[in-house]
């Protein structure tokens, strides 16, 4: 038997940061120590045989599924958006847990990433403040809540401490950078169809990609072939139409590319039926031949969808009421985002969460501020008045909220930010 302080996670708390809250709270010396006295007190709690990797003890410490897990707090769906192997299990599946072993922790780009104006925010709001996954997907150096500029750190293992902690030895960005990422159309895109992707519960067939991509370069008139150059190459194109500076740090192969000369591990993403490369070399190639990021992640469903063996297509099952639950909790209310997780419609996800209870939390203004006010009725103990001004909603729509809400919905938020749950084994 085990005592373990057992943090409730964030919305989207990456997860390394959530491992580090774990340590943090328990009082562990490092890593190592943390995953030993998570194991000990899994197998206290589970008769299940076999070593299970870091993630999935990290769901069980969090009380999620780890297809929940996956989706909302780790960079794998990233990671994992294209594959050529087994593209019809879900990211989070058990049938991944392989994946997960071998690959589950890795970051998507180097370093950690933080942002100042979140440390505020976290600090004044929940009293702490954590580590955030959307700020370390490639490509992005502005935060996605303030659209204020990133800053680095150069330790991956920074995340087993808090931001805060980090902040002074954090550089900033180069302001070349920032204006590329923000302001560039190309880079623009390339997020926009990452951020699609990674929205997805299972990854797309790499075949189904390259057969959009080698259409479409078809269509330009680009080379599609391995052989020797004999018209204008897609490498050569994403070498003129990005901002050189921002291509070479999110796609570090690009520094050696010659013009004329193929590059393989962007060209071949029109040939190569194992992977090329990385995921970005597919997001760059799509956001310069694609003329939306809508056009582009349709003609890959496309071909995915008339390509394809059925087999690979499956329909998941109904989420069950807790899967509901626990991605409501991981996403902070969000109907389309539980949904997103669930793999449902937002219909369905809309009519079952209502239910249970549980209402969208995202009500035409900061989903924040709801979750501010419903913080301070159902935690605090405020009356219906004093906590619409707390979050500074309109009071009749916080009432509208508190009365589709009730005791699943207070359990829903103490679970969201009470920040740690003392459970025994």
């Amino acid at each position: 038997m085990i005592m373990l302080l057992r943090p409730s996670l964030m919305d989207d708390e990456m997860d390394r940061g959530y491992l580090g809250r774990v340590k943090r709270l328990n009082g562990f010396r490092d890593k190592r120590e943390t995953t030993d006295a998570l194991r000990l007190w899994h197998a206290g709690r589970s008769t299940a045989a076999g070593k299970i990797g870091t993630t999935e003890l990290l769901s069980h410490c969090a009380g999620v599924s780890l297809e929940v897990f996956t989706a909302a707090h780790m960079t794998l769906p990233w990671r994992r958006a294209v594959t050529p192997f087994h593209p019809e299990v879900a990211h989070g599946s058990a049938s991944a847990a392989s994946i997960h072993r071998i690959s589950g922790f890795r970051l998507a780009r180097d370093g950690a990433y933080l942002c100042p104006e979140c440390i505020l925010d976290d600090q004044t709001c929940v009293g702490f403040c954590y580590w955030r996954r959307a700020h370390q997907i490639p490509g992005r150096y502005l935060c996605p809540r303030h659209s204020t500029p990133l800053r680095r750190v150069e330790d991956e293992w920074c995340f087993l401490d808090t931001p805060s902690a980090r902040l002074g030895s954090s550089t900033p960005i180069d302001y070349g950078l920032l204006l590329d990422s923000n302001l560039h159309p190309l880079t623009q895109r390339f997020a926009a169809i990452g951020d699609a992707l990674m929205a997805r519960a299972a990854p797309l067939a790499l075949r189904s990609v390259m057969r959009a991509l080698k259409r479409r370069a078809h269509d330009c008139h680009l080379q599609v072939d391995g052989g020797e150059a004999r018209r204008p190459l897609l490498s050569d194109l994403i070498l003129d139409s990005y901002p050189t500076a921002w291509l070479q740090e999110v796609f570090p192969p690009a520094k050696a590319k010659r013009r004329g000369a193929c590059l393989h591990q962007l060209d071949g993403v029109l040939y190569l039926s194992n992977a090329a490369s990385s995921v970005e070399a597919y997001l760059l190639a799509a956001a310069v031949l694609f003329a939306s990021s809508d056009d582009a992640v349709a003609a890959f469903l496309s071909e995915d969808e008339n390509h394809e063996p059925s087999a690979k297509r499956q329909l998941k099952p109904t989420p069950t009421q807790k899967a509901l639950h626990d991605a409501y909790v991981a996403v902070g209310g969000r109907y389309s985002a539980v949904a997103a997780l669930c793999g449902t419609s937002v219909a369905i996800a809309r009519g079952r969460l209502e239910r249970m209870g549980l209402p969208n939390l995202v009500r035409g203004r900061a989903q924040r501020d709801f979750m501010r006010a419903a913080i301070a009725f159902y935690e605090e103990g405020r009356t219906l008045v004093e906590a619409a001004r707390i979050g500074g909603v309109p009071t009749e729509e916080f009432e509208a909220l508190v009365r589709e809400g009730g005791v699943s919905l207070a359990g829903a938020l103490s679970s969201m930010v009470s920040g740690v749950a003392l459970q025994a084994a």
